[in-house]
């Protein structure tokens, strides 16, 4: 495995995920749902949460009518939206020791970019209330430029936003699938640990180049 200090040195822009990299949101959307399901009266299985995972906002909203919630696909995920928003804005935290090793790199004069899946009305009031949203060069999401973060195509339009070259650039990402597609991409990149995706660890450390349990070990 490559070694990270040498990777710190030789990349001059550094480009990270949001959600369960960043910033500690994945166990949000189990309180999301659940709260909805409440709400609603509904009655659902116990891998319920499990069952959502793989969805689209559509079909989560779907799923949730389709186990007794009332309402329409629309106003069950504007339900979601609502609740999700609220969430970034208010309650979502920083990963520990992300915020120190976005200053270190901001003040060693690298440039950084935020590449996501989430948008942003979510992310924006997430970073204005850390102080962090003049951090970035670049913030670019997956409903932005319509491609999702599985596809190739959507690291080389954020390289070619930045002005760099895919050798230049080291990529952050809890997601294996993120993370092998932004090596296909040409990126270096290293896996960061979240619970949410502990089941996909070893894998993991199989496809990044290099792995992080927490931001604190690289500072």
């Amino acid at each position: 495995m490559t070694d990270i200090k040498q990777l710190f040195d030789q990349k001059q822009v550094f480009i990270f995920d949001f959600d369960g990299t960043l910033v500690d949101s994945m166990g949000m959307w189990g309180r999301v749902d659940m709260t909805i399901a409440e709400r609603h009266g509904a009655t659902v299985p116990p891998n319920f949460l499990d069952m959502l995972v793989p969805m689209s906002e559509e079909e989560s909203a779907q799923c949730f009518l389709d186990h007794g919630c009332h309402g329409t696909v629309e106003s069950i995920m504007q339900e979601i939206n609502e609740l999700a928003n609220a969430e970034y804005a208010n309650s979502i935290e920083l990963k520990a020791g992300a915020r120190e090793l976005l200053e270190r790199l901001r003040e060693r004069g690298v440039k950084l970019g935020l590449l996501t899946a989430a948008t942003l009305e979510r992310i924006l009031p997430c970073l204005e209330r850390h102080g962090l949203l003049g951090y970035f060069s670049l913030i670019l999401t997956c409903d932005a430029v319509g491609l999702p973060k599985n596809d190739p195509a959507i690291y080389k339009k954020a390289l070619a936003l930045l002005g760099v070259a895919a050798e230049q650039t080291l990529f952050f990402d809890d997601n294996v699938t993120a993370v092998a597609t932004a090596k296909q991409a040409g990126l270096a990149t290293v896996g960061v640990y979240d619970e949410h995706a502990a089941h996909r660890w070893e894998e993991m450390k199989r496809t990044a180049d290099v792995t992080v349990v927490s931001f604190e070990e690289l500072l």
